[in-house]
């Protein structure tokens, strides 16, 4: 994370904003992994509103650094204190606009996630771990298999 050099103004108007900020409804569906994820749209309008009321303003540019493309999180605060994080631009398909769009909205919506402190109304953390896929259990399949007649496989 980056800071002016002062974030007094910002932090008091940060704790102000975050008692208003509440969770992003899961209002988009992902077809491929049949699963729902807060959409940009719906993590910014649970920000907008509660960070506006305390005079902070959301930019978030992409920056170029080491060979890496990352959007920018910035927080501003009409004292000219700011915070910033970033996130990076991972692109399934180079030289894809569409992909690349994909890529800048996603690292969007989980940076600004990330800094505002947005949870997703119910946690999706399961799909982020790396467990192996149950075992089903080889007696049980072997008595299905059993009780079919061998003309059915």
């Amino acid at each position: 994370m980056n800071h002016s050099e002062s974030i007094t103004k910002i932090s008091s108007a940060l704790s102000i904003a975050w008692e208003n900020i509440g969770s992003a409804k899961k209002d988009g569906t992902n077809p491929h992994y049949r699963s729902s994820y807060s959409t940009l749209s719906e993590v910014i309008e649970v920000v907008k509103k509660p960070l506006l009321d305390q005079g902070i303003a959301v930019l978030q540019p992409t920056v170029s650094e080491g060979g890496k493309e990352y959007v920018e999180t910035i927080l501003l605060h009409v004292s000219g204190e700011w915070i910033s994080g970033r996130t990076l631009i991972v692109c399934a398909k180079p030289h894809d606009p569409q992909a690349q769009g994909s890529a800048i909205t996603y690292a969007k919506r989980y940076g600004l996630q990330a800094i505002c402190c947005v949870p997703s109304e119910d946690d999706d953390g399961e799909g982020a771990m790396d467990r192996q896929k149950k075992v089903k259990d080889p007696n049980a399949e072997l008595q299905a298999l059993g009780s079919k007649k061998q003309s059915d496989w």
